[in-house]
C-alpha cells in the first residue's frame, strides 16, 4: 500500500487524511515516479529513475523506439507492468511528453510521463 502523492506533497481527503493507494492505482503512481525522476539522481538510491532525459538528442524517427526501451529498463523493479507502446511528442519548448500504452494486472491503461527535458 501507498500513499497518494500529488503536486509533490501527500494528498488528502477532506479530513486532511492521506490517500491510500492500492492495486493498479499503486502500481500506475509507483511506475510514474520512476520514469520521472533522471535515474542516478536519488541519492538513496542511484537505480531508481530512468534516462528518458536522453531522448532530446535522439533523432525523431528513432525516438518512440528507444523511449520505449528506456521506459521498459526503467519498470524492471515492477514485474506487474507491462509496456506495450510509447509515442513522443516534442513540445515548442524542447520538452517531451510521453504516451505509454502499458498491461497492469488485468487491465489495459494510458500514461503519460510530461515535460521530459
Amino acid at each position: 500500500m501507498d500513499t497518494k502523492l500529488s503536486g509533490g506533497d501527500h494528498a488528502v481527503d477532506s479530513r486532511g487524511i492521506p490517500i491510500r493507494l492500492t492495486g493498479a492505482d499503486e502500481i500506475i503512481q509507483r511506475a510514474l515516479i520512476r520514469l520521472s525522476v533522471k535515474k542516478g539522481a536519488f541519492a538513496p538510491d542511484p537505480g531508481l529513475g530512468s534516462e528518458l532525459y536522453r531522448l532530446a538528442g535522439c533523432k525523431s524517427g528513432d525516438r518512440d523506439r528507444v523511449a520505449l526501451g528506456y521506459i521498459k529498463e526503467a519498470l524492471v523493479p515492477l514485474p506487474q507492468i507491462t509496456v506495450d507502446s510509447a509515442v513522443c511528442t516534442m513540445r515548442t519548448d524542447g520538452a517531451l511528453d510521453i504516451k505509454i500504452e502499458a498491461g497492469i494486472e488485468n487491465g489495459r491503461y494510458s500514461l503519460e510521463v510530461n515535460n521530459i527535458e
